[in-house]
């Protein structure tokens, strides 16, 4: 109902023949923001040119909802999809894509938003070096969970001085 394409990685998959798409679910059976009709799955998608070697890949949880599933369209399971991809010298890189958490307090520091932060920060350390976080992290740019990433990694949007990361069509 809501018009999104419940095809979208089956279609992405046969436009990027040069690559392998990796599909990890964190929730299924709801549209945006009801129940779905019919058998859906929604999570993050990552694709790896053919040439390079995926060593592991896996979802991360995250975040989970008292009943395990999807409980309205705010109250969401959150996840982070993992990639380790075999570097033709030296370490393999670790590629964390994160959807972060949304909720009614729009894209700011909360409590739980926080905690998510924190999570994600203990996986990207625990990987040591050749790390990549990207995603859709729900939160702007100048919060603290944002910021806390800064420490250690490059802010490329700020680096190149992207003034935001969504397209005017949003």
């Amino acid at each position: 109902k809501s018009g999104a394409r419940a095809d979208i990685f089956a279609m992405l998959e046969k436009e990027l023949p040069d690559f392998k798409g990796y599909f990890a679910k964190s929730e299924e059976g709801w549209d945006f923001k009801e129940p779905a009709t019919f058998p859906v799955a929604l999570g993050q998608a990552l694709f790896v040119r053919n040439a390079l070697t995926v060593r592991a890949h896996r979802q991360i949880p995250l975040t989970k909802t008292p009943s395990g599933g999807v409980e309205d369209h705010l109250r969401r399971p959150r996840g982070m999809q993992y990639l380790e991809i075999n570097a033709h010298e030296g370490a393999p890189f670790h590629i964390f894509n994160l959807h972060g958490l949304l909720d009614s307090e729009g894209k700011l520091d909360t409590k739980a938003r926080l905690a998510q932060f924190n999570l994600v920060r203990k996986y990207v350390e625990e990987a040591g070096s050749r790390v990549i976080l990207c995603g859709d992290f729900n939160a702007r740019p100048e919060t603290q969970g944002v910021q806390m990433f800064e420490k250690n990694m490059r802010n490329l949007l700020k680096e190149y001085g992207m003034p935001r990361t969504r397209s005017y069509w949003y």
